[in-house]
C-alpha cells in the first residue's frame, strides 16, 4: 500500500496516513477493497497475509505527533524517515521524507546512467 501526501502538508484533522493505511490493510483483510467490477474478491487474503506500507510525506511537528501514538516509531538508520512493525495485523509500515526519496532516486539513477556510460 503507497500513501502519498501533498508535500509541505501541515494539517492531518480528519485522519494520520497511518491511521489511513491501517483502514486500507482491514479493508483488504474484510474483502471490502479487492474486489472486481462484480463485486467478487480478487484475491484470498487471509489472516497471515502481511502487509507493507509506504507512506511518502514531510516529516512536520504535526505527523510525528500522530505516528508517536501509533507503532512506526523507529526512526530509519539515516535519521530521516520512520518504520514500525504491527505484530497483531502483519502490517510493516515505512514513512518516507519527500526530500530522502528525491535524493535517493537521483543516487540510483545517476548510477544507473553512469554503469550505462551516459552523462
Amino acid at each position: 500500500i503507497v500513501e502519498f501526501k501533498q508535500p509541505s502538508r501541515r494539517k492531518y484533522d480528519k485522519e494520520d496516513p497511518v491511521k489511513q493505511v491501517m483502514r486500507y490493510v482491514r479493508g483488504f483483510r474484510e474483502g471490502t477493497i479487492a474486489v472486481d467490477k462484480d463485486g467478487r474478491d480478487l484475491a484470498h487474503i487471509g489472516p497471515e497475509t502481511q502487509f507493507h506500507g509506504i507512506i511518502v510525506a514531510d516529516l512536520n511537528t504535526q505527523l510525528l505527533q500522530a505516528i508517536e501514538a501509533s507503532f512506526v516509531k523507529q526512526i530509519t538508520p539515516d535519521g530521516l524517515g520512520r518504520f514500525g512493525y504491527d505484530r497483531d495485523t502483519k502490517t510493516f509500515i515505512e514513512i518516507i521524507p519527500y526530500g530522502k526519496l528525491i535524493r535517493d532516486a537521483k543516487a540510483r539513477n545517476e548510477a544507473f546512467f553512469k554503469r550505462l556510460g551516459i552523462d
